[in-house]
């Protein structure tokens, strides 16, 4: 990641179309160009004048490789092309689209969309039940549409649904399903807040937005009742919308699905809903129903369970291993890997990655230029006490932080009603946050950063849990292995 921020500050040397050459990169406070993460890639803004007319586009750089990932967006453009579909805006696949150092690698260049993300809108608007009701009907007619074309956007989730004058639009097209692919594999799994628990990379057709449909669509319908706000405040973390993936694992037990069909003031209509999409979260993939069809009926959960044969529970149990195997499932919440803030060399490892981070705050510091503040720092060691400096590059490492910008204040006075002042009661405090990892380079200095944009990423915790999540995400493969059978 750190790569692409420095190629970045150079636009006239990085891209290799002539205009985004004379492009300007959307800036931090700090005067570095902002990246915002989405599966595999990293996302620039870039803004042109041309010919006295201003564009301005996302710039879309992978830090992983996407098998076919060339010749998958031109099945998508090829048949987007002609289409005048109100969901999707205008993007181009340039293989060779810009240099870190003596290398070209590929972008997606897509038309830039001023719009609020799903949760902010919903944020937004959580008292306001007539504008969620409008955007589940607008799920339904994005469903029916998907269905009518047999195609699937392959990772529906908060952040790649914009609300854009009310209007829902989708970005971000990587893992996305059209007629003619010959591929029978996925290159991604979606986010997995929004997705099914057995999703796997060989489940690849027009159905695999069906499961994050019905979740969305019921989350907006559960979020526009009376108690609403109450759901949002109790089970919205910044990186689902109210449901996660435990509650799809386990919908049985979920304390979520309990306190939605509990609500008296709920019509039947919904809640019928719920109690087919709880047995929805426990069928074979292949049994998920598109939206329209969800009346029909399905397996109770009992029946569900006997559904999947031996073979089905072996191939899911396997393939679990061998994510245990590659260490992907030190989760935290089923969402993100967890890291000790005073790992440093662990963290660094993680650059351009969604984590979770936890530990003891030491101090907090401001960055102001005259009387302005610039940035807010919550500091997780001291700068110069607890640096490490590694002898083969002698490179010095900071100590991790979090790097907060008036936007990130803004949330915390709003959610968590946490002033820049008030933050110094922050100190000698355990606290875990999710998020980006950056690395902040600065001549032969590196630190491990995340930058705070919406305060559902902080979270205050015991020292006793800082240092479960800690223990549990240090498992040895032998436990992790014991706990599943």
């Amino acid at each position: 990641m750190s790569e692409y921020r420095e190629a970045l500050q150079h636009p006239h040397i990085a891209f290799r179309a002539p205009d985004l050459k004379q492009g300007v990169v959307k800036q931090t406070p700090l005067g570095l160009p902002s990246l915002v993460s989405g599966g595999f890639a990293l996302t620039a803004c870039v803004t042109i004048q041309t010919d006295g007319r201003q564009s301005t586009w996302a710039i879309r750089c992978f830090h992983r490789q996407a098998p076919d990932l060339q010749a998958r967006y031109k099945y998508i453009s090829d048949f987007l092309q002609g289409r005048n579909e109100e969901f999707f805006v205008n993007f181009s696949y340039e293989p060779e689209g810009i240099r870190v150092g003596n290398n070209w690698y590929p972008i997606v260049r897509m038309a830039w969309v001023e719009g609020q993300s799903l949760h902010d809108f919903i944020e937004n608007n959580i008292n306001n039940p007539a504008s969620l009701q409008d955007l589940a009907t607008q799920i339904m007619v994005l469903s029916n549409r998907f269905h009518n074309l047999k195609m699937a956007h392959g990772d529906l989730q908060h952040g790649n649904i914009l609300v854009r004058n009310g209007k829902l639009v989708l970005i971000d097209y990587d893992g996305m399903y059209v007629p003619g692919m010959p591929y029978q594999t996925s290159n991604e799994l979606g986010h997995i807040a929004f997705q099914h628990p057995r999703r796997d990379r060989s489940f690849f057709n027009e159905t695999i937005d069906n499961f994050s449909i019905i979740a969305i669509y019921i989350s907006l319908l559960s979020l526009a009742t009376p108690k609403g706000s109450e759901l949002w405040r109790k089970y919205h973390t910044g990186e689902n919308l109210i449901f996660n993936r435990q509650d799809y694992k386990d919908p049985i037990s979920s304390a979520l699905f309990t306190e939605i069909q509990s609500n008296i003031e709920l019509n039947n209509t919904l809640r019928q809903l719920i109690d087919k999409f709880q047995q929805i979260c426990l069928v074979n993939l292949e049994a998920i129903p598109c939206l329209k069809d969800i009346d029909e009926e399905i397996l109770s959960p009992k029946l569900a369970q006997s559904a999947l044969s031996f073979w089905d529970r072996l191939k899911a149990f396997l393939a679990h291993i061998l994510r245990l195997i590659k260490q992907d499932e030190e989760v935290f919440d089923g969402q993100f890997k967890v890291f000790s803030a005073h790992g440093i060399f662990q963290l660094v490892k993680q650059d351009g990655k969604k984590i979770a981070v936890v530990g003891k705050v030491n101090n907090i510091a401001e960055y102001r230029e005259d009387s302005d503040l610039i940035a807010t720092f919550i500091n997780f060691g001291h700068l110069k006490r607890d640096s490490i400096r590694e002898w083969q590059s002698s490179l010095e490492y900071k100590p991790f932080t979090v790097v907060i910008f008036s936007e990130g204040l803004d949330s915390l006075l709003n959610v968590k009603h946490l002033t820049s002042s008030s933050l110094r009661e922050l100190e000698g405090r355990y606290l875990k946050i999710t998020g980006l990892l950056e690395q902040a380079k600065y001549k032969r200095s590196c630190t491990p950063q995340i930058v705070l944009g919406n305060a559902r990423q902080l979270t205050s915790v015991t020292e006793e849990e800082a240092n479960r999540l800690i223990a549990s995400s240090r498992k040895k493969l032998w436990e992790k292995l014991w706990n599943l059978c």
